[in-house]
């Protein structure tokens, strides 16, 4: 499976992040460690922010 990495400029946290989607949740987990929850509705927000970085 090929991971994804994205980064988005509007995010506090400057590192690079992969997308997990479980049920109603959206998980972003972080290069450097660490990760942060969020909804769906987030998501759909702020895909459009998202820099794919291969």
């Amino acid at each position: 499976m090929k991971q994804k990495w994205y980064c988005c400029p509007t995010m506090k946290l400057k590192d690079r992040f992969m997308v997990l989607i479980m049920g109603q949740d959206v998980f972003l987990l972080f290069r450097k460690g660490g990760s942060l929850r969020k909804s769906r509705d987030w998501l759909a927000r702020e895909k459009a922010n998202f820099i794919p970085l291969g």
